[in-house]
């Protein structure tokens, strides 16, 4: 897990129980998060996540708060979770590890749902659940970025090139002929660096 996955469960512990962690101050917290990241990082966000919804579920919980080492108790660990004799590539946006044939799809799911969540805070001041994002469908979250991509190519502040950028990606999503060539767009590039 990384420690944005591990503030997400802290998160989701704090709309469950919303006393959780109120008596902390920024300094306690940022230390609370970093013991939890330390506990919850030889772990996948998906099965820790899983075990959260089932700590919420069982009756004998309730009101109570979860411990991290609850949370991983009987998980396996990504490292066990290794296939031998398999290559495995790290993903340098989530830094999680995937086969290599695996890899191209993992990379390109990730790298839109990051470039997503960065457009979504940066233009429309607001944070996505990037979990919720990684738990649709190939379709759903096909739909829902290319709807993002015709919001956003519209969007003040977004500059020259990424406008036209954005405005290609998606005319040839929808089977169109590009409006900007490839050569002119380099040509802006260049006069940017300049």
């Amino acid at each position: 897990m990384t420690i944005d996955e591990t503030k997400q469960v802290i998160d989701k512990i704090k709309i469950y129980r919303p006393t959780f962690c109120t008596q902390f101050d920024k300094s306690e917290f940022d230390k609370l998060k970093l013991e939890w990241f330390r506990i919850f990082e030889p772990y996948d966000y998906i099965d820790v996540d899983r075990k959260l919804d089932e700590y919420f579920e069982d009756n004998e919980n309730f009101g109570r708060y979860p411990d991290p080492y609850y949370l991983t108790k009987y998980l396996v660990k990504i490292e066990s979770k290794m296939k031998p004799g398999i290559m495995y590539i790290s993903c340098h946006i989530c830094n999680k590890k995937i086969e290599m044939c695996n890899f191209d799809k993992h990379f390109d799911r990730c790298s839109s749902i990051d470039y997503v969540c960065r457009n979504y805070t940066k233009y429309f001041n607001k944070t996505i659940d990037k979990s919720a994002l990684c738990k649709l469908s190939n379709i759903e979250f096909g739909q829902r970025y290319w709807e993002f991509c015709e919001l956003l190519v519209d969007k003040p502040g977004l500059s020259n090139l990424e406008k036209r950028a954005l405005t290609n990606a998606i005319l040839t999503h929808y089977g169109k002929e590009p409006l900007y060539e490839i050569e002119e767009m380099a040509r802006k590039i260049g006069e940017e660096n300049d």
